[in-house]
């Protein structure tokens, strides 16, 4: 992205040359929980920030194939933890924000919602409007702005409901109209054509509030082989289908564009930031937080649009437990919210002219059918063992599998989440291998029923859907390959992981992609971390200690030569204090650049350069905040050295220059600047002047520049009101605990009991087809003969079920493959590489 924002506007601006798809850019990357306690007790940044910025140079040289050294970065104490900012070989910005989850809270919605108030609050409102801070209880549970509605029925202008934007000026809401926010996970790979066609979702109507598009599982085993034809058949059938029918109801946050302004609107970003306070808010908001806000901009009136070329690639679970734990996130945060859609049906209807009652009804049978997938797989796998292997045992068969079923479902009530997906990887195993009898029972039914039964056609029709979409998308057509893979795990994606989901509803950790992080001084103190090295390592750690045991020798003889050198040599605190404050004077005036500071101005993203000068001058005539940082710091220099009295340990030197009262350590042997003085004491630190994380040697010793008051003010009122820590209150802790159990024991009833039911109106429908074969039953021809002796009768259920429904993932095939294919001829063929 850097590197094509950068060619479009050298183009612009040396070769005049008018790019209609010019943009600007920066980038913001959240770490959450990114600080960690060190030894000293000390917050730092953890390995997974430090990995960042030794590998950003080798990352900017892989793109631009060339050997490339960023200068380090910009070090920025903010309210919530810390700030990086580089500057990338393109001129953009890359802003790395590291979340103390002490300071602010933590998790993958609040750090939406962070930078949403950043971006569109402060960034491009500049703090204007005190209704971006409503108070929650104004906004919380279902209580919305009702929107203007016309005799027709239909919503005057969709922005008469949105009270924020009749506080803006036209200026500011075109801006918010042409503000993209493209939501990334961390393992994402694209290129800026995919970015681009996003956009141009956008431009051409404005009532979009969000966009995705095709994204590419990537990885190695099995489960990513599994997921590579669940995905393209997804996205193929699905996504191209809801395209067509009203709206994509879930744009993914791994690769998503959202308009400013539908994220700003009334009941979005401030509902959206609503705390969970109830069982079923846990489920909803925070296991499915990408799903909830798309809900939230169809409530509120917006278009979500599927882009088939907008390509990305990302990394998928490659074990069975990761996935099926990811999974255990996904399906009840999707029944959740489809069921939170369904039951405001009437007003999304009249408030968003993309979605329809048919559409809505469309939807509703997709859940019903999602919902007894379970049955319908017991049923298909006792019906394939009983044509193979023959006689009377039908119910037999349908026992031992309903028994297989309830047996998973003790195991999940009963042991703990290892263990079933132990018990769930063993089950699926033998599920693939009795998947082998029902291909073959398909083939014997089908030679004895001939090509019109149920079962045949409903796979020739199955199956020529699959292959006339994988021939719309020539580059993907591989990917139908894992399809016999998927075939084979039908049972395990539609029965196993539906009940293990269902039976751990209450358990609402993420699951994936979480990383116990070893601490790097385990307990016992130096000695003990020492002591375990050398008994680990051995004669590695034997030469160290010699090589330490010198070196403090070393130490110790020098100290003694050169103490009355250093007495000598010590500078006064009066030089110190007006050398720290003429720095702070330097930053209070906003001359950013400084001699010697290394700091160039960050181009600001939403205006010229006379509103960074008014930036400027605002923090400056402000004031406030630096005069009380230069107190601090002259408090620590009276506190520590007492007015500048020498310490009684040889009379070494305590007085440093301004940079080392910044950079200083809290163990001198840490800090080149205090290597020479023992027993140096600590710093009393300041998180928003001189914090341990900016001493790092990892982070590289670039320039550190303070927040200016305004932008500080607003990230202290952002968390005040939305963003503070979560108290650890163990009785509120109690009370959603018992009552996620009881959601847990409510849907799993519910869920079991319609499925319970399916299967016994079957059983019933077996039971009296005699008496009902001339009635309701269809009988269909076998072969070419039409005598009444020669046919076949099929009960109506099962023929409409397999009519209408496959075990796609809940999909429907009739809606789904005229959609689809009515979708692709214009969007697929033009599908990049």
């Amino acid at each position: 992205m850097d590197v094509d924002q950068s060619a479009r506007s050298n183009a612009q601006e040396y070769f005049g040359i008018k790019d209609p798809d010019y943009y600007e850019f920066e980038a913001h990357v959240f770490f959450d929980d990114g600080m960690t306690t060190n030894s000293d007790s000390e917050r730092a940044c953890n390995i997974f920030v430090k990995t960042l910025v030794d590998v950003i140079d080798s990352a900017a040289s892989s793109i631009h194939q060339a050997s490339m050294v960023i200068a380090p970065p910009i070090k920025s104490p903010t309210p919530y933890g810390a700030r990086l900012t580089w500057t990338l070989p393109g001129g953009n910005l890359f802003f790395v924000h590291v979340k103390d989850k002490q300071k602010i809270r933590h998790k993958k919605r609040w750090s939406q919602v962070m930078y949403m108030y950043y971006l569109l609050g402060y960034r491009l409102m500049g703090n204007s409007d005190e209704g971006i801070y409503m108070n929650q209880s104004e906004i919380g549970g279902k209580k919305r702005t009702p929107a203007r509605v016309n005799s027709m029925g239909n919503i005057n202008d969709m922005k008469s409901r949105s009270k924020i934007f009749r506080q803006m000026d036209h200026i500011q809401r075109a801006q918010a109209e042409n503000t993209y926010l493209l939501t990334l996970d961390g393992d994402i790979d694209f290129k800026p054509e995919s970015v681009t066609l996003l956009v141009d979702r956008m431009r051409k109507n404005p009532k979009v509030g969000a966009a995705c598009g095709r994204i590419h599982p990537i990885g190695t085993g099995p489960m990513v082989w599994y997921q590579k034809f669940e995905y393209a058949i997804g996205h193929w059938l699905q996504k191209a289908a809801e395209h067509m029918l009203g709206c994509v109801l879930c744009s993914p946050g791994c690769f998503s564009l959202f308009r400013g302004s539908s994220i700003m609107d009334d009941n979005v970003m401030r509902t959206y930031a609503t705390k969970s306070t109830e069982a079923r808010h846990y489920v909803q908001y925070d296991q499915g937080e990408d799903r909830w806000l798309c809900t939230l901009l169809l409530q509120q009136g917006y278009k979500i649009e599927y882009c088939a070329a907008a390509d990305a690639s990302t990394f998928a679970p490659e074990t069975f437990r990761e996935f099926f734990n990811q999974r255990r996130r996904w399906i009840p945060s999707t029944l959740a919210n489809m069921m939170d859609l369904l039951s405001d049906y009437h007003r999304t209807v009249i408030i968003n002219d993309n979605i329809s009652y048919l559409y809505i009804m469309y939807q509703a049978v997709v859940t019903g059918a999602s919902l007894l997938a379970p049955a319908t797989v017991i049923l298909m796998m006792a019906g394939a063992v009983h044509v193979v292997v023959g006689g009377s045992l039908y119910w037999l068969w349908l026992g031992l599998s309903v028994g297989a079923s309830i047996f998973y479902l003790i195991v999940c009530f009963k042991c703990k989440s290892s263990t079933q997906i132990t018990v769930a990887g063993y089950m699926s195993t033998f599920y693939a291998i009795l998947m082998l009898a029902v291909t073959v029972g398909i083939v014997v039914q089908t030679a004895q029923d001939t090509w019109t039964s149920p079962n045949a056609m409903f796979i020739i029709i199955l199956t020529g859907i699959f292959l006339v979409a994988g021939l719309l998308h020539p580059e993907e057509f591989l990917c139908l390959v894992p399809g016999v893979l998927y075939f084979l795990c039908i049972p395990s994606g539609f029965l196993l992981l539906f009940i293990y989901s269902m039976t751990n509803l209450n358990v609402i950790s993420w699951g994936t992609r979480e990383v116990v992080i070893p601490s790097e001084h385990p307990p016992g103190g130096a000695n003990s971390k020492a002591n375990t090295s050398i008994i680990v390592t051995g004669c590695d750690s034997f030469k160290d200690f010699l090589g330490n045991c010198f070196c403090c020798i070393r130490h110790k003889l020098s100290n003694m030569f050169t103490a009355e050198q250093n007495r000598n040599q010590a500078p006064k605190k009066d030089e110190i204090v007006r050398e720290i404050m003429a720095e702070l004077d330097r930053i209070e005036a906003g001359r950013p650049d400084g001699a010697g500071s290394g700091y160039t101005t960050p181009r600001n993203l939403y205006g010229s350069n006379s509103d960074i000068n008014k930036d400027y001058e605002r923090n400056r005539i402000g004031g406030g905040m630096i005069p009380q940082r230069q107190e601090s710091i002259v408090k620590q220099l009276n506190d520590i050295h007492g007015d500048g009295k020498k310490s009684s340990d040889g009379g070494a030197d305590k007085f440093k220059d301004s940079e080392s009262v910044i950079y200083a350590r809290g163990r001198s042997s840490d800090d080149p600047y205090y290597q020479s003085v023992p027993n140096e004491p600590r710093i009393r630190r300041d998180d928003l002047v001189n914090p341990y994380w900016i001493t790092e040697k990892e982070l590289k010793r670039g320039p550190v520049r303070y927040l200016d008051n305004i932008e500080t003010q607003f990230w202290q009122k952002l968390i005040d009101k939305y963003l503070n820590p979560l108290k650890q209150d163990k009785g509120h802790q109690d009370k959603i605990t018992s009552e996620l159990v009881s959601l847990r024991n409510n849907a799993s009833f519910l869920f079991f009991m319609l499925n319970f039911l399916w299967l016994f109106i079957i059983f019933l429908l077996q039971i009296v087809q005699d008496q009902l074969k001339d009635t309701l039953y269809i009988a269909i021809p076998r072969g070419g003969d039409i005598h009444e002796g020669d046919e076949k009768h099929f009960e109506p259920l099962s023929v409409a079920f397999l009519v209408f429904f496959c075990p796609d993932y809940h999909d429907t095939v009739c809606f789904y493959a005229v959609s689809s294919l009515w979708y692709l001829p214009s969007h697929s063929l033009i599908n990049t590489s």
